[in-house]
């Protein structure tokens, strides 16, 4: 009997529903919601989602590119078009 407070982001499960619906654990996991598990009717465990916000690009997304010792002029534009897209250079210049 699993009952769900959309408000606060939170999930009860018994025991048994926790170990036989993982399934429906991960779904619960993947929404951002937090779940207590209960045993006999009291809480026995928390399950709280890892909160991963990826904002934009990182550095491992341009490990692949080389751009010192590429013998490029103009690196710093070039950098500005791969991270704010191809015009980056003339919007940052108005």
């Amino acid at each position: 009997m699993s009952d769900t407070n959309t408000q606060n982001k939170h999930t009860i499960l018994t025991s048994r529903e926790f170990y036989r619906n993982p399934a429906k654990v991960a779904d619960i996991i993947q929404a951002g919601q937090k779940i207590t598990v209960t045993h006999r009717g009291e809480d026995f465990f928390d399950v709280i989602p890892k909160s991963v916000k990826k904002k934009g690009l990182t550095m491992r997304d341009f490990s692949d590119l080389i751009i010192y010792n590429s013998g490029e002029t103009d690196v710093s534009q070039r950098v500005d078009e791969i991270v704010y897209g191809n015009n980056a250079a003339t919007r940052l210049c108005k």
